[in-house]
């Protein structure tokens, strides 16, 4: 009876598991396009919004966009937010993006971040290479 019980309890939570993952990918589809006109409108306080938003779900599917709002903004404030994200996200694309921020920007304290961010990932992966 007990095996039976420790069966059927990892049953449901094994479950609930999946179901969850699935719940999450299907927001993550529905809501996309609502994170991109987000990031993508005039309200610098709703782009920082989208952005953490992006961050706190490791939504990768918008780093195109992110990269855009990088781009086109003015704002150091909107520019550190999207620096951040690209380095939560991570991936090729994003630390590519790290790198040439960090040899190009005009404004000394976001490229002096960039550098920080990608050289601190750097050096992690040579680290981790060398063990």
């Amino acid at each position: 009876m007990k095996k039976l019980t420790l069966v059927f309890a990892a049953l449901v939570l094994l479950t609930s598991l999946v179901s969850a993952q699935s719940e999450r990918a299907e927001l993550k589809k529905e809501h996309l396009g609502n994170l991109v006109a987000a990031i993508n409108s005039d309200n610098s306080g709703l782009q920082r919004s989208g952005l953490y938003v992006i961050a706190q779900n490791g939504i990768t599917e918008a780093t195109e966009a992110v990269h855009e709002l990088y781009d086109t903004t003015n704002s150091q404030s909107v520019k550190f937010h999207s620096l951040r994200v690209m380095l939560i996200l991570g991936g090729k694309d994003n630390l590519e993006k790290i790198r040439d921020i960090s040899r190009n920007e005009t404004n000394i304290k976001i490229r002096s971040l960039a550098y920080s961010y990608y050289s601190h990932v750097v050096d992690d992966v040579l680290r981790y290479a060398s063990n």
